[in-house]
């Protein structure tokens, strides 16, 4: 693990968070949010096609090959000691996110909630990095876990992922300068619970 602190008199506190667990993801830590930023393989073609995608206010949506070490981002910053309080990270604020779905076309996996990017364009579009406040990233957190566990459980038992439960797919349209296709309007937010793994006991602890 790496963890770097920066800051000043003039500038708040910043842990900007590294491991091998996230792999091509990083976390900075301020005070009241942390912003995700992953690193795409530049020797892909399209690279920005493989970025995960944000819609500022609405949600995101993670590469699907990415999500398990997005989850390991969100557990490494819930270690953090400003995390302690839950006063400052939430008890669990799962209603504000939605059930993950899979888009297998698109080989990512979508959920709504208060997902922030700093730009006001309509639509999905892909982003080096996002910011969620501390007060939602536990409930963030159980959504995809939950996402994990029960993919994990329907590939042990042929079932394939949980797309039973996923909402319908809205319309796509292209994004100027891609050779992508990307979702430019969310679908209704999900409602309820995801399945707990099995006994009640996961590889994917939560703080």
């Amino acid at each position: 693990m790496k963890i770097q602190c920066l800051g000043s008199r003039l500038l708040p506190a910043m842990v900007t968070i590294t491991t091998w667990e996230m792999d091509r993801w990083h976390a900075s830590v301020s005070v009241g949010a942390v912003t995700f930023g992953y690193a795409a393989d530049d020797a892909a073609p399209n690279t920005a096609y493989h970025l995960p995608r944000v819609w500022p206010g609405r949600g995101l949506a993670i590469p699907a090959a990415a999500l398990e070490s997005f989850h390991a981002a969100l557990a490494e910053v819930r270690k953090q000691q400003v995390c302690q309080n839950s006063d400052v990270c939430g008890d669990d604020g799962t209603e504000l996110w939605s059930v993950p779905w899979p888009d297998p076309d698109e080989e990512f996996v979508f959920i709504t909630g208060p997902c922030e990017h700093g730009d006001l364009t309509v639509g999905y579009r892909p982003a080096h990095a996002f910011v969620i406040a501390l007060p939602h990233l536990r409930g963030l957190l159980v959504r995809v876990t939950g996402y994990l566990c029960t993919t994990l459980a329907g590939a042990g038992t042929g079932r394939g992922s949980a797309q039973g439960n996923a909402p319908a797919r809205p319309e796509r349209s292209s994004v100027p300068g891609s050779s992508g296709n990307f979702l430019s309007s969310a679908p209704a937010r999900a409602r309820g619970g995801e399945r707990a793994c099995d006994g009640g006991s996961s590889v994917f602890d939560i703080q």
